[in-house]
């Protein structure tokens, strides 16, 4: 039986789809009052003769305003985000903008500027207050970098040599003056350059403008809302912890963040396998996430109730104005689509290098079949949000849209939402929690608890005795010269545990009476400091297609070969012992040939060593059945040898070593010849050791 406890994840969706329609009333407000009256621009009357020349003009300010408001638009509005300021470095969470392809850097528009790792937070949001539409709005705006922009463009562009060829003459009356205006509906770039032109007959122009027809103000208020739901309603969060409450469980690949189940085994997760698996969860999950009333939105049905809640757990913004009235128009003909970067991540947990249940360490729990799942989980996570619009001349931006991106950053630590309000407190250990006994509890004969070291049989100093009895914990005292004599609370099948750091954690059933006195004799297995080597045993391909099969290659099970500078190691040890001896766990990450260092305890172990190969390698074509199958290069870091075993490592393996090599079976589908690789090679590791036929021969080496 399981009892999941989801902490109210499961319907936080449903809960910030109502609260924000109640809270964008202050948003409109301020939106509204950024509205002010455009002054008008109107074609100078020319004859037909001058017209080429102020074409020409106008073309090149249409080709200037096109390139900046594409790098407006790539640049999350900046045109050059460096120089207002942003920064980027190699981890996207501690940064103000995340870099991208091209050295192309693209700003948060809101994110959190204090450091993943410390206890108080300031977050930065950028619109209106580092970002504007129209000049005075804001430090920097879109109107004044346009302008910027194009006054130093244009008369870059601006060249009269081909019109004085034929029969031109232009003479400028002053320096070009840059102008831009975001319009209601339209943007007018205009440049107000006096020429005195003469051909056949003479004429004085001024003024050259285009407009561009985008509606950056309806873009920019998406926007500005989408960052406002963000910063005040934690919409991304919330959509995160939806994703984890979906993938976690007791029988899933994510440790559940709260559960209870009653059964004598436990389930363990690596903590690395566990950031890999959210940042999977995260990508497929993020670009869901989509914006009521715009073009792209649409409901997903996959025929289960609570993944289309997760799939479809979308914002309310409605064309409706009981809802949402837009100040530039409706939102309909915008488009909204969210992608997180998956190498992006910054994630901590409370279980290193396992995820495990409270009963793996506290073995009164463990001895009544009960397993307390308490996963706390910590991420911060760029989104990137793109706004696209259909565009009526696609010459232009020489595509049918314009695109509009920035960035935002999602923050949870101890599985909520953060914000500038939040005080940690720091995650309760999932190991034994105890009171201290008052002495009027203690009624039972005296107990005497005797504690050695099970390898040097010397007495143990500074042993923590623990006593359980029902649902109560208490603090014993600790052992003296090896010795610990105590009255205990009177109990019936108790449970006394005997915690020493650097040691195998021990428990055993303890009754205790008014009259009888009692001896306890524990000894504790000791953590022992190890040097790991890890090395592989090769396997050899013959044939190829379905008669292909991989054999061992003899002279490497008898002397294993050192792994490559391009490759990689984990190991994961599992100790499985008496019930009385708390489940161990431990894993470590071997880069080629370098040794690391592990604590064991005399055992016998579950072994697991998966092998990594990281440079790429080519499959070649294949024709099969007169079908030609095509190839590809792996560019990936790809499973290259596994090996699953139990082994027993015993006392005396420990006293008389200082390293242990662990061998790991190779498929070394590098070593085949380019021309004999196929695709169903990739398959081979996992399985060439399936039945565990190999494991006699690539026992552990003590050296």
């Amino acid at each position: 039986m399981i009892l999941n406890y989801k902490k109210g994840q499961v319907t936080v969706f449903i809960i910030v789809g109502m609260i924000i329609l109640v809270a964008v009333a202050s948003f409109l407000l301020i939106r509204q009052q950024t509205i002010v009256k455009q002054p008008i621009f109107e074609k100078q009357d020319i004859s037909e003769e001058f017209t080429p020349v102020v074409d020409y003009v106008e073309n090149c300010i249409k080709d200037v305003a096109a390139e900046g408001l594409i790098l407006l638009g790539e640049r999350g509005g900046f045109i050059d985000p460096i120089a207002s300021g942003f920064t980027s470095n190699s981890d996207a969470t501690e940064s103000s903008a995340v870099s991208l392809a091209d050295n192309w850097k693209l700003p948060y528009w809101y994110y959190m500027a204090s450091a993943n790792n410390e206890n108080s937070f300031a977050f930065v949001s950028i619109p209106a207050v580092s970002l504007g539409i129209k000049k005075g709005d804001a430090p920097i705006t879109i109107e004044g970098q346009l302008e910027d922009f194009l006054a130093e463009k244009a008369p870059q562009c601006i060249n009269f040599e081909a019109f004085e060829q034929q029969g031109y003459v232009i003479t400028p009356q002053g320096s070009p003056e840059a102008v831009v205006l975001v319009a209601d509906q339209d943007i007018v770039f205009s440049i107000n350059y006096p020429l005195k032109i003469k051909k056949s007959t003479t004429v004085e122009i001024e003024n050259f403008f285009v407009r561009i027809p985008i509606n950056i103000n309806k873009i920019f208020e998406m926007a500005t809302l989408i960052t406002y739901l963000e910063q005040n309603f934690h919409f991304l969060e919330n959509h995160a912890l939806n994703i984890i409450t979906a993938y976690s469980g007791t029988d899933k690949l994510i440790p559940p963040m709260s559960a209870t189940e009653f059964s004598m085994s436990q389930k363990t997760w690596q903590r690395n396998d566990v950031e890999a698996r959210i940042k999977e969860a995260l990508q497929i999950n993020i670009p869901s996430l989509s914006v009521s009333g715009t073009a792209n939105y649409k409901q997903i049905d996959v025929g289960n109730s609570f993944r289309n809640s997760i799939y479809n757990s979308d914002f309310y913004l409605s064309a409706d104005e009981s809802v949402y009235a837009p100040v530039y128009g409706s939102f309909s003909d915008l488009s909204v689509y969210f992608d997180y970067l998956p190498a992006e991540l910054y994630f901590d947990a409370n279980c290193d290098p396992i995820c495990k249940p409270e009963g793996a360490s506290s073995n009164w729990l463990s001895l009544i079949g009960m397993q307390r799942y308490n996963t706390v989980y910590d991420l911060s996570f760029p989104v990137k949000i793109e706004i696209t619009v259909p565009v009526t001349n696609k010459a232009i931006f020489n595509k049918d849209h314009y695109s509009f991106n920035f960035m935002l950053e999602a923050n949870i630590r101890n599985n909520e939402p953060l914000n500038a309000s939040t005080v940690l407190i720091e995650a309760l250990d999932t190991g034994l929690s105890s009171i201290t006994f008052d002495e009027i509890q203690k009624t039972s004969a005296e107990v005497t608890i005797a504690t050695k070291d099970s390898l040097t049989k010397q007495n143990l100093d500074r042993v923590n005795i623990f006593y359980t009895c029902v649902d109560e914990t208490g603090f014993m005292g600790e052992t003296v010269s090896g010795i610990l004599k105590s009255k205990f609370p009177i109990c019936l099948g108790g449970i006394l545990t005997a915690v020493k750091d650097g040691y195998i954690q021990y428990s055993t059933v303890l009754s205790t009476d008014i009259q009888t006195k009692k001896t306890v004799n524990l000894e504790l297995a000791p953590k022992v400091s190890k040097n790991i080597i890890i090395k592989k045993a090769l396997m050899q391909k013959q044939g190829s297609g379905n008669n292909a099969k991989f054999v061992p290659v003899d002279s490497t099970f008898a002397n294993p070969v050192v792994l490559g500078n391009n490759e990689r190691a984990t190991l994961t040890i599992s100790r499985t012992d008496s019930i009385n001896e708390e489940d161990y766990v431990n894993f470590i990450e071997i880069d080629g040939n370098q040794p690391a260092e592990m604590q064991l305890a005399p055992g016998t172990y579950n072994i697991d060593i998966k092998l990594f190969y990281n440079d790429p390698i080519v499959i070649p074509d294949q024709d099969i059945e007169g079908e030609t199958i095509e190839g590809t290069t792996i560019e990936e870091e790809f499973l290259n040898g596994d090996l699953v075993c139990k082994f027993e490592i015993k006392e005396e393996d420990l006293a008389n070593s200082n390293t242990i090599t662990f061998t790991v079976l190779s498929s070394n589908i590098p070593g085949i010849p380019e021309s004999d690789r196929e695709l169903t090679d990739l398959s081979i590791s996992s399985a060439i050791n399936a039945d565990g036929k190999f494991c006699s021969q690539l026992k552990p080496r003590f050296e």
